[in-house]
């Protein structure tokens, strides 16, 4: 602009402010607000955070409210705008003024959030000294720095570990209460039916404080302040946070589930054995792998599950809505899903061989494919809901309170190589890429 347009535009302003982004050469700002600091400490511990050869070089002001900018150039332009880097949740204080006026309560503190530390970039500005209240005490703005980007993003890194915010965990849905309870000959769906997962827990010092959204309650570990989020519960099942509890995380826990971890260290097969003794349902029978206890209506045996080459695991919903049913295949040591469409003859010769197929559903030629997907549809409904975070991947797991080490050929199960598919795990382990791994080396 002329000398002109520049004294009409500024002639009555009492402050000046610098643009940034790539239209002022990749300009970037650092805005420290410590009017929200309540530790009082947030500027010396980013600044003993901040590595010396990076801090050297940073053009420094303090702000008319008593926070910090710091002021640098990327070597590249970043493409982001204006961030912010690190929260602190309300104070009690701050709540109580908010729902004072508020037309919907807030009991979340990570809801209201102070912002600590964020940036101006792309889209954004600051006011900059001389502008009143406004003081330069380290460098110059006529000599703002260049700085790499990495030591830009170490610089966000640090700004981030700041941050005090919460996030909330995004919870899947439960499974029905009717797909934990479906068969109550047997002791653990027998317990889920008459007890409910918090019920245990509260007997343990577990608190319940508040709602979270519609149907869940938050839930607080023993230990903690009342309203601390160790995980929720929806009335029959708990879902837990925490990661200082016995209890696996991100995880929907039945009523049985807690009662085997809090009393059998996680070991279901001693769990379901204490409960059949205390009157709920009845010991499961290990299957015979061979063949049939019904008829077809020819008069030929219908088959049971074949153990020697694939088992049901059960049934789900994929994500357009379609019924999934999922098998262990022990040709192939591997989960094979299909939804009935999918059921074609090669697709089925994945889980047992031609030959299996032919004299289970004999056809004058080839096999009844309408009668094998009736079974395996049949076999899987039996099973019921089917979750598919039941996957478990090479490396070390817990399962049913033991440690299992997957060694992608095999587990390793107290020691003993053990092979993969076997019936007493809690979870299922597919064939991959051999890890070199050994009992000889624990």
């Amino acid at each position: 602009m002329t000398e002109s347009e520049y004294d009409k535009l500024f002639r009555n302003a009492n402050g000046c402010a610098i643009v940034c982004g790539s239209v002022s050469g990749n300009l970037e700002c650092i805005d420290v607000d410590t009017k929200y600091d309540v530790s009082g400490d947030l500027w010396s511990r980013l600044m003993s955070d901040i590595p010396n050869d990076i801090f050297s070089r940073l053009v420094i002001q303090k702000t008319q409210s008593g926070g910090f900018h710091l002021w640098y150039r990327t070597e590249f332009e970043t493409n982001e705008g204006n961030q912010k880097l690190a929260m602190r949740p309300a104070t009690d204080s701050e709540m109580a003024k908010y729902n004072q006026d508020a037309t919907k309560t807030i009991t979340n503190p990570n809801r209201l959030p102070s912002v600590l530390i964020e940036t101006r970039a792309a889209g954004g500005y600051a006011l900059i000294y001389p502008t009143p209240g406004y003081s330069l005490i380290q460098g110059e703005f006529n000599d703002i720095q260049t700085i790499s980007n990495d030591e830009r993003n170490r610089l966000m890194v640090i700004c981030r570990s700041f941050d005090e915010i919460e996030s909330e965990p995004v919870i899947p849905p439960a499974p029905k209460k009717s797909e934990i309870t479906k068969d109550s000959t047997k002791p653990g769906d027998a317990f889920n039916a008459s007890h409910s997962a918090f019920d245990i827990l509260s007997d343990h010092g577990w608190t319940e404080s508040h709602k979270e959204g519609n149907n869940l309650i938050r839930i607080t570990r023993p230990g903690r302040p009342h309203g601390s989020k160790s995980g929720v519960h929806n009335s029959y099942m708990v879902y837990i946070h925490s990661t200082s509890t016995p209890f696996p995380t991100e995880k929907w826990l039945s009523a049985w589930d807690v009662y085997t971890i809090l009393n059998h260290d996680g070991d279901y097969s001693a769990s379901a054995k204490e409960l059949f003794k205390n009157g709920y349902g009845e010991l499961a029978t290990k299957p015979n792998s061979s063949s049939a206890t019904t008829t077809n209506p020819d008069g030929k045996p219908k088959p049971e599950t074949p153990s020697t080459y694939f088992q049901p695991l059960g049934f789900n919903k994929d994500e357009t809505g379609s019924q999934r049913f999922w098998f262990y295949a022990f040709m192939c040591k591997s989960i094979i899903s299909m939804t009935p469409s999918k059921m074609s003859k090669a697709n089925l010769l994945q889980l047992a061989p031609l030959e299996w197929w032919t004299l289970s559903f004999p056809k004058n030629t080839g096999f009844n494919t309408d009668a094998a997907i009736d079974f395996l549809i049949t076999v899987s409904n039996k099973k019921g809901y089917f979750d598919e975070l039941k996957f478990r991947g090479r490396g070390a797991w817990m399962d049913h309170g033991r440690v299992i080490i997957h060694t992608g050929t095999n587990l390793i199960i107290d020691g003993e190589k053990r092979p993969l598919g076997v019936d007493d795990t809690e979870f299922i382990y597919e064939l991959n890429r051999p890890l070199n791994l050994s009992v000889e080396n624990p």
